[in-house]
């Protein structure tokens, strides 16, 4: 210590020496070791090989001292289990390199796997894409000689260069100048068949109401404009739901026997009986639950007051075209 070595530096002292308290004497004190004695002296840590493996777990490939590994493991008749836990990668692992990368009297050589393992990687690079060279010879064949994409990926299969036409069909579209569009076949401009829309697809529901007759006033903001619909599962399990547009008073009822017509009739006038006052419209789909929508109407029906009239929407219409 500086304050021991040198006593003048002590405040107080004069000539004697000082000892400080928690510091050695100056008797039988050793003298400080050197940065080359202390590192000598330090122990070295080994590696383990579970460290090892966890650093080499850590990339998804195998490298060529697990090859090496692999390819004692064979020689010596390990188990791929075994082989696995000493290189710390799952049997699957050790099992597809062994079938990909064994040679061709099924020998698995350390060298030769890790020459086929590199000549791969070198055939991706790039991610998959295709040189510059190869898209300015599609793109002559396509300017030029006008070639379909099915005729230009059968041309390059022929000559071992393996591309898919959907591949050349987003080259073309992503072609901002249009000059490739316009040597396509119809320029890319391809016409739908449309379908012919019919006005309902339930034709089995006799007396049915369209939902263009209903009132104007029966626009979801008065009291007693109900909304009719089920729930059904894959079974056939059904649940009637009906639901006052004005305040969204939602009632919900099992259907026992699924979406059978009668039934379901029954069931929607017992839960608006107590309501039948206030009933006025009530719209639904065109569901075959609901084709007896008759039976609906004749028994919330007051005596001297307007029909309870069950209006249908129209085919593919949606729930904001009813109203909402």
């Amino acid at each position: 210590h500086p304050l021991t070595k040198y006593p003048n530096l002590i405040p107080g002292c004069k000539g004697k020496r000082k000892t400080l308290r928690g510091l050695p004497s100056g008797r039988g004190r050793k003298a400080p070791e050197s940065d080359q004695q202390q590192y000598k002296k330090k122990r070295e840590t080994a590696v383990s090989p579970e460290l090892v493996n966890f650093v080499l777990h850590m990339s998804n490939q195998l490298i060529q001292a697990q090859r090496y590994e692999i390819y004692l493991g064979l020689k010596r008749k390990w188990s791929k289990s075994k082989i696995a836990r000493e290189i710390g990668v799952s049997v699957s692992t050790v099992s597809r390199e062994v079938s990909r990368n064994s040679n061709t009297n099924g020998d698995y050589v350390w060298l030769n796997a890790q020459r086929k393992c590199d000549s791969r990687r070198h055939g991706l690079k790039g991610n998959h894409r295709k040189p510059a060279e190869l898209w300015w010879r599609i793109d002559q064949m396509i300017i030029e000689d006008d070639w379909s994409p099915a005729q230009i990926a059968g041309v390059l299969q022929n000559e071992g260069i393996h591309i898919v036409k959907q591949t050349i069909y987003n080259h073309v579209h992503a072609d901002a100048s249009g000059k490739l569009a316009a040597h396509m076949p119809h320029e890319l401009k391809y016409t739908r068949r449309m379908r012919k829309i019919h006005i309902t697809k339930a034709s089995n529901i006799a007396n049915r109401t369209s939902i263009h007759e209903r009132p104007t006033e029966a626009d979801g903001k008065r009291f007693g404009d109900w909304e009719m619909d089920t729930i059904v599962d894959s079974y056939g399990h059904a649940i009637l739901t009906l639901t006052e547009r004005s305040t969204n008073f939602l009632l919900m009822e099992r259907l026992p026997q699924g979406r059978k017509a009668i039934p379901a009739a029954q069931a929607v006038s017992r839960l608006l009986f107590p309501y039948r006052d206030y009933v006025r419209t009530i719209t639904t789909d065109n569901g075959v639950e609901f084709a007896a929508h008759l039976e609906i109407t004749r028994r919330l029906t007051k005596k001297g007051r307007e029909k309870v009239i069950v209006y249908f929407t129209d085919s593919l219409q949606f729930m904001a075209e009813r109203g909402y």
